[in-house]
């Protein structure tokens, strides 16, 4: 069981980020949506709305501002409804369920 726990590590809980800016970002949805400890350049779709050329995806251990283990490498706008986030997943890293943050770069 110990080795199957290890396997596999929930990243996705959705959540949106409410910016100060008019439009509202919202994320609804993550492929993949799970990944192996000691992942490295995972590429994940984020989808949801009001994305901007520039905004920045985050992983959080859901409810906290702690990282757990999975950097961003890089995010990739595709339009207000995608971008694509390069991650990897330490070896180590937590075994949780992450919400998933996008900011757009005028806040």
């Amino acid at each position: 069981m110990n080795r199957l726990r290890r396997m596999w590590l929930l990243l996705v809980v959705f959540s949106a980020l409410a910016p100060l800016a008019a439009q509202d970002v919202v994320v609804s949805s993550a492929d993949p949506n799970t990944a192996s400890q000691g992942t490295i350049n995972l590429n994940v779709t984020v989808s949801g709305k009001g994305f901007k050329r520039g905004a920045q995806a985050r992983w959080k251990v859901s409810g906290t501002e702690d990282p757990g283990g999975v950097t961003v490498n890089s995010t990739t706008y595709v339009n207000p409804n995608k971008v694509v986030a390069n991650i990897d997943v330490a070896d180590t890293a937590v075994l949780s369920k992450f919400d998933i943050e996008v900011q757009n770069s005028d806040g």
